[in-house]
């Protein structure tokens, strides 16, 4: 997330946390292809904040986003469970962002 301050810009990292029970893939691009899986593979844990540099609208998918993490990689921030679009990444907190 860029912000833009008096002629200079500055990165702002916005924090996010896992809300899933279960640990997600992290992926070298926003894609649910197989491919885009990290190898070795990462995961990002439950409960775990992380920090966000950038936010992606999915793909013709309203409610599916991509974060990119400040660390490197992408995570999504939902799934279709049984029908449903089920959050497994929610913002932390109100606002919650840092400078870098």
């Amino acid at each position: 997330l860029l912000k833009h301050t008096s002629g200079e810009v500055s990165e702002m990292v916005a924090l996010w946390r896992v809300v899933a029970r279960y640990p997600i893939a992290v992926r070298k691009e926003p894609s649910n292809d197989e491919a885009a899986l990290l190898s070795p593979p990462e995961h990002v844990k439950p409960n775990q904040v992380l920090r966000v540099s950038e936010v992606r609208v999915g793909d013709g998918e309203a409610t599916q986003q991509w974060l990119h993490l400040a660390d490197g990689g992408w995570v999504y921030t939902a799934k279709e469970i049984r029908g449903a679009m089920v959050s497994l990444v929610e913002p932390h907190g109100a606002g919650a962002s840092l400078n870098v």
